[in-house]
C-alpha cells in the first residue's frame, strides 16, 4: 500500500514538473523575467520552513546554488528560443554527464553504461543537425548547457548542509532570483504590463510547477527508491511536449522525434540496469 503511494506521489510531481514547457510558452514575458518571478514565487511559498541558523555553509553549498540557479534559467531560456521538447529532452541526458564525470574522476568505465550513452549521444547529434523550424541551435545549445548544470545539482545536493527538503529549495530558489534579478531588464515595468493570464501563469509556475512537484518528488522518495522515481519522472520529458503541443499546438520536427526517442530510451536503458546492479 505504501509502495502504491510513492508510486502515486512521483506520478504526481513528474505530471506538475511537465507543466512547466506550457506555461514558460503561454507567460508573454522575457525569460531571465520568468525565472526570477518564479523563483521568487517558490522562495515565498517554502519560506517558513527555511531556518538561516541551521545552514552548513561551504564551498559545496555555493556550487549547488549556483548549478540549480544557472539550470532553472538556462532551462526558460531554452525554452523561450526552441522547442518544449528539445529544451526538455536535452535537460534530461543529465545523467549521462553525471557518469562520464565519475568516469574521468575515478578512470573507470562500467561497460554497460557504453550503449545508453551512445544513444544518448546519438540523440542529442540529431537535435544539432534538425531544421530550424520552431527550433534554434542556440536554443538547443543552452538546453544541453542547462543538463550539465542538472547533473551537478544532482552530484552536489547528495551533501549535507543542515537543512533539507523545503528548506534547501527555498535557499536555492532565492539564489536563482537573485541571479537572474540583474539580467532582467526593467523589472518593475515588466511587472506592470503583465496580463492577468501571465501572472496566473506565474503563480502556478512558482507556487505549483516547482514547490507542489518538489512536495510530492520529496515524498515518493521517502517511500520508493530514488531508481524508481527516476524511472516514474520520465513521465515529465514525455509529458511535457504534449502539454505544449495542446496548448500551443507547437509541433516537434521529426528529426527532434527520432532524437527524443534515443535519448529516452538510453535514459532508461541506464536506469534499468542501475537497478539490476543495485539488486545483486
Amino acid at each position: 500500500m505504501n509502495k502504491n503511494k510513492g508510486i502515486l506521489y512521483a506520478i504526481l510531481a513528474a505530471l506538475i514538473w511537465s507543466t512547466g514547457g506550457v506555461f514558460i510558452k503561454l507567460v508573454n514575458a522575457p525569460p531571465f523575467y520568468i525565472a526570477m518571478a518564479r523563483s521568487l514565487i517558490a522562495f515565498i511559498t517554502f519560506l517558513p520552513f527555511l531556518k538561516i541558523r541551521q545552514i552548513k555553509w561551504s564551498r559545496n553549498l555555493i556550487f549547488l546554488l549556483l548549478s540549480y540557479s544557472y539550470t532553472l534559467i538556462s532551462f526558460v531560456v531554452a525554452n523561450k528560443l526552441t522547442t518544449a521538447a528539445n529544451a526538455i529532452f536535452l535537460q534530461y541526458t543529465s545523467p549521462i554527464w553525471l557518469f562520464l564525470f565519475y568516469f574521468i574522476v575515478k578512470k573507470k568505465i562500467d561497460k554497460a553504461k557504453i550503449l545508453p550513452i551512445m544513444l544518448v549521444l546519438i540523440g542529442i547529434s540529431m537535435f544539432l543537425i534538425e531544421s530550424s523550424a520552431g527550433s534554434s541551435t542556440i536554443g538547443n545549445l543552452v538546453a544541453i548547457s542547462s543538463s550539465f548544470a542538472f547533473a551537478a545539482v544532482a552530484f552536489f545536493s547528495a551533501k549535507d548542509y543542515g537543512i533539507k527538503g523545503p528548506a534547501l529549495i527555498a535557499l536555492c530558489n532565492f539564489s536563482t532570483f537573485i541571479l537572474a534579478l540583474p539580467f532582467t531588464k526593467n523589472p518593475l515595468q515588466v511587472t506592470l504590463s503583465l496580463q492577468v493570464s501571465d501572472v496566473i501563469g506565474l503563480m502556478l509556475l512558482g507556487g505549483i510547477q516547482i514547490a507542489v512537484g518538489y512536495l510530492f518528488y520529496m515524498k515518493a522518495l521517502k517511500i520508493i527508491s530514488p531508481l524508481d522515481v527516476s524511472l516514474i519522472c520520465l513521465l515529465e520529458p514525455l509529458f511535457n511536449p504534449i502539454w505544449v503541443l495542446l496548448f500551443v499546438k507547437e509541433v516537434p520536427t521529426i528529426m527532434a522525434v527520432i532524437g527524443s526517442v534515443l535519448i529516452l530510451f538510453g535514459i532508461l536503458l541506464n536506469i534499468i540496469r542501475n537497478r539490476k546492479y543495485r539488486n545483486r
